[in-house]
This record gives C-alpha cells, structure tokens and sequence, in this order.
C-alpha cells in the first residue's frame, strides 16, 4: 500500500469512527432532550416573602410557588389592662432573640404623650412584652414657683388599656 493509499485508509476510518459517535450522542440527546418532558418558564412573579419557608411543588423551572422566610415581623399591638403593657406573640419564632422596636400612637392633640419602651429581660425567641408611659407635656411654671421647682414639670403613668403599639422585631445581626 503506498503512503496516498495509507493515509487515506486512515482518515477514513477516523472519519467513520468520528460519525459513530456522533450519531451515538444524538440519540443520547434525543431521548434526554424530550420537549415534553422539559419544565416551562413560570408564568407569574414567585409570591412575597412570608413567616415560613414554603417549597414549590410546581414543574415550572421557576419555581413561581415557593416562598422565603422573612427576616423581619411586624404588628399592631394593644396595650391590655392597667399596668400599661403589650405583649407581642411572634406569628413565627426566631432562630435566636429578636431586635424589638416600638412606637406608641398618640392621639391628635392630646395633652400628653405615649412612650413606648421594651420590658427588659422580656424578649424571647417567641415573644416581647412592651410597657407604655403616658407623659404629661411640659407645663410651664410662673414666678416664684418657676425658681423654686424649675421651669419645666413633667408628669407620667402607665398609658391606658386600648393604646396601641406599632412594633417590628428583626433577627439578630
């Protein structure tokens, strides 16, 4: 056989080797490439954070119907009772105690001022007690009583049984 010869046996049968496989891995593809058994785009926005995780158990590759767990909780809460506190059941636990915020409402043109503070040693991975005080605003003093007592007398309580408390708790950074 001479060199021409030789060199083209070769080629071909890399050439036929090279096809075989090729044709090898399009039937692969084919059977894993079924247009039917591919997963569709989501078809809507996946929903909003919420308390708890929750796995999608749709086929869309997007998974539109999962959840993530949020981080941060937020309530109304009302003050019960005389002893001017609110206590706030978190509608899902924290891994650890949370950060607890609050704000007491006020009502317009009131002569005082609610002031909301978080009960020390009152937070727990579950729950929070918040105590409201009730401030008198400044009342300015005349004359003599101005420089015996100062010039500004303030008053407070415990706020009344119906006030309410805006609250957020936020995991630990």
């Amino acid at each position: 056989m001479s060199a021409l010869g030789y060199s083209a046996a070769v080629g071909q049968a890399a050439l036929d080797a090279l096809n075989a496989r090729l044709n090898g891995i399009d039937q692969s593809l084919a059977s894993k490439a079924d247009a039917l058994s591919m997963p569709s785009p989501a078809t809507a926005a996946p929903n909003m954070i919420t308390d708890t995780n929750t796995t999608g158990t749709g086929v869309k590759y997007a998974r539109e119907d999962h959840t993530h767990k949020s981080n941060v909780q937020a309530k109304r809460v009302q003050v019960v009772g005389s002893a001017g506190q609110a206590v706030w059941n978190f509608t899902t636990a924290f891994d650890a105690a949370p950060v607890v915020t609050a704000t007491a409402e006020t009502p317009l043109n009131a002569a005082y001022t609610n002031v909301a503070t978080v009960l020390e040693g009152s937070i727990s991975m579950t729950s929070a007690t918040i105590v409201v005080h009730q401030v008198v605003k400044s009342i300015t003093l005349s004359g003599v009583l101005t420089s015996l007592l100062g010039s500004v007398l303030i008053l407070f309580g415990f706020a009344p049984a119906n006030t309410y408390v805006n609250c957020s708790a936020r995991k630990p950074s």
